[in-house]
């Protein structure tokens, strides 16, 4: 015995028996529908009776059924513009597989390039300075490849008529917008380029944060509270590798350039202060491994966390699609 129903888009459907009261996809339009089966329907009061043109029952003569026993969900427009909104979410978050490294890359550039120009300064060692000039662009090319891709991600997510959480939208495309323009300057000029470097990892980095937001935001849409919850988890691991990574590496190509200085000053530094510090350091970190620890300051281990998260998300995303 056949169940026929006629969906809110027109398309006469055809359910059998065995599938009443499961949730059933119409091919045309996308709407859930959640067909009656002839035994479980009661007769309806005759103001609630279903006209023949809208649902058919395959079924003996004197087989009765209620208009609520047919669930369909609301409107289907609305439906389809949440999928295709969505589908712009997943994009955007396919070129996020790229800008972690490219930024902690102009990031690790950008230090480099300012320990150098300071060790240029210092004493004076023009060829030093040169590299310096050399590096700062390198940094600025990577930085603006990581706002275009970031911007280019935000931008398709902010011109939809379903999106949420807008206003990190327009933060975030405005502050990656400006980091670009601050990155673009230090690619074309190294006058300035540890100013330029500083505010262009700033603005690109906020920018970031205001597209985290963003994705907390799309927890209650998607009915999953873990996103919001990993999401805050993502924007203060990378809060913790942009204060120590810089650092770390800024410190060690200090003492270096004070070392080719001045070599005597090796023997001034002991071996087991050394080994104390970075002992002091693992621990406090709470590194599982020397490899974690040794990597840490890159801002690897940061991005690939932030890599699952968005591959467990973009999964998501495909499901409800």
């Amino acid at each position: 015995m056949a169940i026929r129903v006629t969906c809110t888009c027109g398309t006469n459907l055809r359910f059998r028996n065995e599938d009443a009261h499961k949730n059933m996809s119409c091919p045309q339009c996308g709407a859930i529908i959640s067909p009656p089966s002839a035994e479980s329907v009661q007769a309806p009061p005759p103001s609630t009776l279903v006209q023949p043109s809208s649902i058919q029952l395959e079924a003996p003569v004197g087989t009765k059924f209620k208009l609520s026993d047919l669930k369909i969900r609301p409107p289907t427009g609305e439906g389809k513009a949440r999928r295709r909104y969505l589908r712009l979410v997943n994009r955007g978050l396919a070129l996020h597989y790229v800008t972690p490294f490219t930024f902690w890359a102009g990031t690790a550039c950008g230090v480099l390039a300012s320990v150098l120009a300071l060790n240029a300064t210092l004493y004076e060692w023009d060829e030093v300075a040169d590299a310096a000039v050399f590096t700062f662009r390198v940094s600025g090319v990577l930085l603006l490849l990581t706002g275009i891709l970031a911007l280019w991600a935000t931008v398709q997510c902010l011109f939809s008529s379903s999106a949420v959480g807008r206003v990190f939208l327009l933060t975030s495309s405005g502050l990656l917008l400006t980091g670009c323009v601050s990155a673009t300057v230090l690619t074309v000029s190294a006058v300035y380029g540890p100013t330029l470097f500083g505010v262009g990892v700033a603005l690109l980095f906020v920018g970031w944060l205001a597209w985290m937001l963003f994705l907390r935001e799309l927890a209650p849409l998607l009915h999953r509270e873990e996103i919001a919850e990993g999401a805050g988890q993502r924007i203060w691991a990378g809060l913790r590798t942009l204060i120590v990574s810089p650092l770390a590496l800024g410190v060690v190509g200090a003492l270096i350039g004070m070392m080719a200085w001045q070599p005597g000053l090796i023997t001034f530094i002991p071996a087991t202060l050394v080994g104390a510090l970075a002992a002091a350091a693992y621990h406090l970190g709470n590194f599982d491994s020397i490899t974690a620890y040794v990597l840490a300051p890159t801002g690897i281990l940061a991005a690939v966390e932030y890599l699952n998260f968005i591959g467990g998300l973009r999964l998501l995303l495909e499901r409800r699609n």
